[in-house]
């Protein structure tokens, strides 16, 4: 029974349970052309998103520094 909301993983091969930190996997191809534009364009907002909570949470410590060295 789960406590909450939860991600369930499963690797399968053949339709057998593996553990996939035990299977080696064949490289994977780089995107190119319109697959790594299409890319890019569905990950932008949340890369944005990301960054600008980034700077956010940075501005709070630099401000919690400012204040506590103020104080001496």
């Amino acid at each position: 029974m789960a406590t909450g909301p939860h991600l369930h993983y499963e690797f399968r091969i053949n339709g057998v349970h593996r553990n996939p930190l035990s299977v080696t996997m064949p490289p994977p191809e780089p995107l190119k052309g319109a697959e790594l534009a299409a890319f890019r364009a569905a990950t932008a907002p949340t890369l944005a998103r990301m960054e600008s909570m980034e700077k956010m949470m940075f501005a709070h410590v630099d401000t919690a520094k400012a204040k506590k060295n103020k104080r001496g």
